[in-house]
């Protein structure tokens, strides 16, 4: 009662203090606040378990066609996989220790760090004692060390393989709540990963608040979630995957997931593949419970700038379908008209619609999209590019208060055997994350174990 005797700015500054203590309090109070992602409420269990990779078309039709992420546990050890046995520290020295590869500093993911270019040699070199990662592109001599499972032998999915990369660090590294536009088979030939996954449909929910669309990534702090700046996070369901050596995780086109690396020698490769919409099944010549799995030096990947139009036109187009597999042209002129930026004449729809209409029967199909080639709509149509380009997207970017989106085009530096990386050593220790609070990892582990007994 004091305050109220003192006057009438000491009692406005504790109405003040009052009201803050109370935003505080209820702050404190909303489950997984300023906490690490998924403490916001309990899993719902872990992803399918399967004891062996599928075939090509029951990979497509369950678990392409239907979004179904799952783990493959150990699968590595049926001995198919040699880079699995070969690749310890002292191989990749002695076949791989010239070869430049991509480097990236600090264990917290931050896609507007300085990147590097360094010998294999001097990686293997500091990588122990420093904070940085490797995130590389598989380099041509090393492809004889790795195959590719069966379930992307045919039905299109071997000439949709996009990339293979290797993911290499001693460990605590956490990435940014991401998704990719690619599916995605990601293979741990060491180490032990916690992913954090949310279904793709939860779209609305994550990119709601402080996403970079550009790089298709939440700035969200993945070791302290402010639920207040992200409150569509609050209740968001959420799987858990933990994948250990041996295992390999399939992540579905655009599903948005958290990685995160237990401490100690973590080593990967992911595949990433073009989202098929469409299983060609024709292609699919020999029995497929007779396929092996094929070195990934036997199989030509497409060149990047040469995938990358056809891809992202034909995911354009089939984005704004949807659901549609057989499409006319009044209702594939509707869609397109909804995702342009510019009002496009009948003509010029018609003539996409054509180009697109290989057998010339009035209706296309997701064969069609799939064996079109999307460049001839540059050269009948002028204007074609304009139609879909926002040449303002940067400064609405600007105007959402994103951060610099210059990830993909930023120049690493360059580092040589002999130069000193002093700057890159003995830093500060990240701690070790866990998911143990509220009993959040021995649920979901409980339910992983379930998962499995179901399987088997």
């Amino acid at each position: 009662m004091a305050v109220f005797i003192v006057g009438k700015y000491n009692f406005v500054y504790f109405l003040s203090s009052y009201f803050t203590f109370l935003s505080f309090t209820a702050c404190e109070n909303i489950p997984g606040h300023l906490k690490p992602l998924g403490h916001h409420r309990k899993s719902l269990g872990g992803v399918t378990i399967l004891k062996e990779f599928p075939s090509p078309t029951d990979f497509y039709e369950n678990y392409i066609a239907k979004s179904v992420p799952f783990i493959v546990k150990g699968v590595l050890e049926n001995g198919q996989f040699p880079a699995y046995k070969l690749w310890t520290d002292q191989y990749l020295e002695k076949e791989y220790g010239s070869l430049f590869v991509d480097v990236e500093g600090g264990k917290k993911e931050d896609r507007n760090a300085q990147a590097y270019t360094m010998p294999m040699s001097k990686f293997l070199q500091i990588y122990n004692q420093s904070n940085v990662y490797m995130v590389h592109d598989v380099a041509t001599e090393m492809k004889a060390d790795i195959t590719i499972p069966v379930s992307l032998q045919c039905g299109g999915l071997e000439k949709a393989i996009k990339s293979v990369i290797m993911w290499f660090s001693s460990g605590g590294t956490r990435s940014v709540l991401h998704n990719d536009g690619l599916d995605n088979i990601n293979c741990l030939l060491d180490g032990n990963k916690d992913l954090i996954m949310f279904h793709k449909k939860y779209k609305p929910e994550i990119e709601a608040d402080h996403f970079v669309h550009y790089g298709a990534y939440s700035s969200v702090d993945v070791e302290a979630v402010d639920m207040e700046k992200f409150p569509k996070l609050r209740d968001l369901p959420w799987y858990m995957a933990n994948i250990t050596k041996g295992d390999c995780l399939f992540i579905p086109y655009q599903w948005y997931h958290q990685v995160y690396s237990h401490s100690g020698r973590n080593l990967a490769v992911n595949i990433w593949s073009n989202h098929l919409r469409w299983f060609d099944k024709t292609t699919c010549k020999e029995s497929e419970d007779k396929l092996k799995p094929k070195s990934l030096k036997n199989i030509e990947l497409k060149n990047e700038e040469e995938s990358s139009l056809d891809d992202e036109l034909r995911d354009m187009f089939l984005d704004a379908l949807d659901e549609l597999t057989n499409v006319n042209l009044g209702e594939f002129a509707g869609r397109i008209r909804k995702i342009a930026v510019q009002e496009i004449p009948d003509d010029d729809l018609s003539k996409m619609f054509d180009i697109i209409d290989n057998d010339k029967n009035g209706m296309l199909t997701m064969g069609e999209f799939h064996t079109c080639d999307y460049a001839e709509m540059f050269e009948q149509i002028p204007d074609f590019e304009s139609f879909f380009t926002n040449n303002d997207q940067d400064a609405l970017d600007s105007n959402n208060n994103q951060p610099d989106n210059d990830y993909y085009t930023k120049q690493p530096m360059r580092i040589e055997m002999e130069d000193d990386v002093s700057f890159l050593l003995n830093p500060k220790k990240s701690p070790e994350l866990t998911l143990n609070d509220e009993n959040i990892q021995e649920e979901t582990n409980d339910q992983i174990k379930n998962t499995i007994r179901e399987e088997l």
